[in-house]
C-alpha cells in the first residue's frame, strides 16, 4: 500500500492529467448512449415461458407491432368523414416504417375457389364518387363479409378501427417515436377537419407515451437527487472540502460509466437507471451522516 501511495504522490500531476483527459474523452462518448427501445428480458433463455414466446415469434413474428385508431362506426356514413378517414389511412401508409394499414375502406373480399380448392382474394372496389348513396352502399356491402366483423368493425357496438402495423426494425428503434408522432399528428388533423373524436391505443403508442414519461421523470429525479445531496452536505456538514472532492469523484465516476457504455453501444434501460439513482442516493446519504 505504501508503494502505491508513493507512486500516486510522485506522479500526481501525470495521473491527474490522465484522469482529466479520460473524463473529457468518455464524456464525449457518453452522448452515444441511447435508451433501450425493447422490453427488458426478465426470464432466462431456458425458461419454459421464454421458450414458448420465442416459438410464438418464430411463427407469428414480433408481437406488439400494431397501433389501433378507433372511431364511431355510424359517423363513417357521412361522406366527408368517410373521405377523411380514407385520406388518413393513405397518409399513415406513406410514413416510413409502416408496414400496412387495414381499415374498413381498404379491405379484401375473401372467397373460396372450389375448382382450385383454395381461398382467393380481391380488392373490394372503393366508391368512385364520395356521396351519401355510394358510401352507404359500400358500407352495407362491407358488412356482408362477416370475417371482418369484431375485427375491423362492430355495428352493434358502433365501433370501427384502423389497424396500423409497424415494421419490426423501426418499432425497436428511435424511429418509433417520430413515427408515432406523425400518426398522432395526422389523427389530430382528421379530428380538426371532421369534428369526430379518434381514440389511439396499441403497444407502440403505449410504449412511446410511457418511455417519454419515464425519461422525463428520470431526469427530474436525477436532478432532485443531486440537489438534495448537496443540501444535506450544506446543512449538516457545512460542505467541507472532503465533500466537494467526493462530489467531483462521483461526477468522474458517472462520466466513466456512461462513456464506456457509449463506446460499447450499450442501451440504457430507464427502469435500471432509476434503481441506480435510488441506490446511489441511499449510500451517499448514509456516507454523509456517518462522515
Amino acid at each position: 500500500m505504501k508503494s502505491i501511495a508513493r507512486f500516486i504522490l510522485k506522479n500526481k500531476a501525470v495521473l491527474t492529467s490522465l484522469i482529466v483527459v479520460l473524463t473529457i474523452l468518455l464524456s464525449y462518448f457518453a452522448k452515444d448512449v441511447r435508451p433501450a427501445f425493447q422490453f427488458v428480458k426478465l426470464l432466462p433463455d431456458d425458461d419454459e415461458a421464454s421458450i414458448q414466446y420465442e416459438k410464438f415469434k418464430k411463427y407469428f413474428k414480433q408481437d406488439g407491432t400494431i397501433l389501433v385508431i378507433g372511431t364511431e362506426f355510424h359517423k363513417l356514413y357521412n361522406p366527408k368523414v368517410f373521405e377523411e378517414w380514407h385520406l388518413l389511412g393513405n397518409k399513415i401508409k406513406n410514413i416510413t416504417g409502416i408496414q400496412s394499414v387495414v381499415s374498413i375502406d381498404r379491405l379484401l373480399a375473401i372467397q373460396y375457389d372450389d375448382s382450385l380448392e383454395k381461398f382467393s382474394t380481391q380488392v373490394i372496389p372503393f366508391p368512385e364518387n364520395i356521396d351519401s348513396t355510394s358510401v352507404s352502399e359500400y358500407l352495407e356491402e362491407i358488412q356482408e363479409y362477416k370475417f371482418y366483423e369484431d375485427i375491423i368493425f362492430n355495428k352493434k357496438k358502433d365501433i370501427a378501427v384502423m389497424t396500423i402495423t409497424f415494421n419490426e426494425k423501426e418499432l425497436n428503434s428511435e424511429l418509433r417515436l417520430s413515427i408515432t408522432d406523425s400518426i398522432v399528428k395526422h389523427a389530430r388533423h382528421f379530428e380538426k377537419q371532421t369534428g369526430v373524436e379518434l381514440h389511439l391505443s396499441g403497444m407502440p403508442f403505449i410504449r412511446t407515451t410511457m418511455m417519454r414519461k419515464i425519461s422525463s421523470e428520470t431526469t427530474h429525479f436525477f436532478y432532485c437527487r443531486t440537489d438534495s445531496s448537496v443540501c444535506i452536505a450544506l446543512v449538516f456538514l457545512s460542505f467541507a472540502i472532503g465533500d466537494f472532492i467526493f462530489c467531483i469523484g462521483r461526477g468522474i465516476w458517472c462520466c466513466f460509466c456512461i462513456g464506456i457504455d457509449g463506446i460499447n453501444g450499450v442501451s440504457i434501460v430507464y427502469f435500471i437507471g432509476i434503481i441506480a439513482c435510488i441506490v446511489d442516493y441511499y449510500w451517499c446519504s448514509k456516507l454523509y451522516f456517518n462522515y
